[in-house]
């Protein structure tokens, strides 16, 4: 039979585990936060030049013969 004390001991190990996997998946999901917010910020950047569609190069590149 396990003692009042291992039970104890027990469910502070337990809940000190839940409070790291608990930090440990708010730190992921505000990166992951943080990575849509640039892809989509990209994707907007992409659709405005697909929208505006072909840009004429005025480089200093060779030009069409």
């Amino acid at each position: 039979m396990v003692s009042e004390s291992e039970r104890w001991v027990d469910l502070e190990v337990r809940l000190a585990y839940q409070d790291r996997t608990i930090e440990q998946q708010a730190e992921a999901l505000l990166e992951q936060g943080r990575r849509l917010e640039e892809l989509e910020k990209r994707v907007a950047a992409l659709m405005r030049r697909f929208e505006d569609g072909p840009r004429e190069e005025t480089g200093s590149g060779p030009g069409p013969e």
